[in-house]
Formats: structure tokens, sequence, C-alpha cells
């Protein structure tokens, strides 16, 4: 793990330069990795950086920031706008509340538990992280992003034309994010058709797979690797197996 934000930083930077180069009508977010409090990736530490979890775009879930036009309008404005979230350090260790609102709703009344996303990310964290798995406070163990972060601002997940432009911009920091943060095992909950473009070396795939469509050491461009299975998105999916399947899918890889 690398303390250095810089090179998210500059992707994050990159990527609103390319959406300020073509902007859609509509109002968007932009959301950024986090972790949980106990995050750890020191030697020694229980909570050793054993998980993060990945979906398609924040979809309403968390907190976004409005991109506005004054973000965007120059380079010195997308900049400034990055640094400002790079400089509020307790932004980037708050992933607490998913355990927090599992039962008591968020302000807007929203249970994680009602979500397929992270009732299958806290079953799979529970069998997987050899810490001792605490029922109450699960999430600020883990770290957690998306393979987009520019999306509409209340719900949805950004359509094509918005994808497409960012997809090159999009890798690029989701590659800086995962060598920062330097997890053990990548859950990347997307499916096939989203997660493919981004995990090109080392990800064997199946997309024909019932649950996990692919598996593999994921070889980062600094040669850092990390576990990662792709299992499609668990909305509406039964997760008994699906769970099983994920569970047994890191099992057989060789973790350093």
């Amino acid at each position: 793990m690398s303390d250095n934000l810089v090179p998210t930083r500059d992707a994050y930077r990159r990527l609103l330069t390319t959406l300020a180069a073509g902007l859609p009508h509509g109002r968007f977010g932009l959301n950024f990795a986090v972790t949980g409090s106990k995050w750890n990736t020191r030697p020694g530490s229980q909570w050793n950086g054993e998980l993060m979890v990945c979906g398609r775009a924040p979809n309403g879930i968390g907190e976004m920031d409005e991109l506005l036009p004054a973000h965007l309008v120059t380079e010195n404005a997308r900049l400034k706008r990055v640094e400002t979230w790079e400089g509020s350090t307790e932004r980037h260790h708050d992933l607490d509340w998913v355990a927090n609102c599992w039962d008591v709703p968020t302000k807007g009344g929203y249970y994680t538990r009602r979500s397929a996303f992270w009732r299958v990310s806290r079953r799979v964290a529970n069998q997987v992280c050899p810490a001792p798995f605490d029922d109450n406070a699960w999430s600020s163990t883990l770290a957690w992003t998306n393979l987009y972060q520019v999306a509409p601002l209340k719900r949805g997940n950004p359509a094509k034309r918005l994808r497409d432009p960012l997809r090159a911009d999009s890798v690029h920091l989701l590659e800086s994010d995962v060598t920062r943060l330097g997890p053990k095992r990548l859950l990347v909950l997307a499916g096939h058709d989203w997660a493919a473009p981004f995990f090109m070396h080392g990800v064997k795939w199946s997309p024909n797979g019932a649950f996990v469509q692919g598996s593999g050491r994921w070889t980062l461009p600094n040669g850092q690797s990390v576990a990662v299975v792709v299992a499609k998105h668990p909305q509406g999916k039964p997760e008994d197996p699906m769970v099983s399947d994920v569970v047994a899918a890191f099992s057989k890889i060789d973790l350093p």
C-alpha cells in the first residue's frame, strides 16, 4: 500500500478533463474509493487489507459530490475539485456507514441490508477474511470502489454514452486506487460485460458462468498483482450458491 494520493488525484483529473470535453445533459456526481476505519495494510495488523469490493457505479449508494459546470470549466478548476477530496482525509475512511445502516436507515431511509450488493459482500467477507468477523462493524474492515466513479447524481448507472468516453480513464483510475490501497482480494460484482475491459492481464473469463464469470491474478502496470473474482451483479440472484461459488473461486487463486 502507498500513502501517496498523487497518482489517484491525477487519474481523477484526467477523467474530469475527458468529461468536460463532451459533458452530456443531466446532473452527475463524482464518487471516490473509500476504506473502513479498520482497513490497514501494515504488517501484522489483523485487518490487513483483505478484501476490496467493486461495483459497476455508485447508483445512489453512498455520498456523491455533484459535478457542477464550475468544477469542469478549466484545468485549474478540475484540479482544485480533486485536491479538495485529497485534503479531506476523513472522507477516505468512511465505509463504516454500511454496517451502521444495516438496521438503522440513512437520512434518506436506505437500509444497506436491503442491498443484494452489500449482503453478498458481507457474506463473502465473513468467509474469506481470516480476522475475527464483527457483525456490528464488518464494513470497517473493507474497501469499496466502482468501475465508473461518475454517475447520475441521484440514482442509476451511467449509460453507454457516458461510459464509453470515460472507459480508458476509468481503467487507469481503478488501477491507481488498487495500487494505492493494496488489497489482497478484489471482488467485482459487476458482470463480464461491464468488467472485461478493466481486467486485461491475468483474469480468465467464463462469460457463461452461472455466477462467477472471471477469476485470476490481475497484474497491475507496476507489476503488483491481486486475486480477482468477477461475478454477476447479485440483484435477483440466489445468494447461497452465488456466495459459495465466489468463495470457491477465491480459494483456487494462490495468494502471495
